[in-house]
């Protein structure tokens, strides 16, 4: 399971930016807007690793807590 340290969100990869042509990252352990390890956090990790993808859903779809 991941563990949320305070401070450790700025090291965290957003699922578009692995640095890498055609690798898209997704999970809890991905930057989201959610810093904790939970089912949420993945979902939300997922549906930015689709839209870096094939740019759907659209930003304002993407319902963030």
């Amino acid at each position: 399971y991941v563990l949320s340290v305070a401070g450790s969100t700025k090291f965290r990869l957003w699922p578009g930016e692995s640095g890498f042509e055609n690798l898209t990252l997704a999970g809890d352990w991905t930057r989201n807007d959610l810093n904790v390890g939970c089912v949420e956090a993945t979902v939300i990790s997922a549906l930015l690793a689709s839209r870096a993808i094939s740019s759907y859903p659209g930003k304002e779809e993407i319902v963030r807590f």
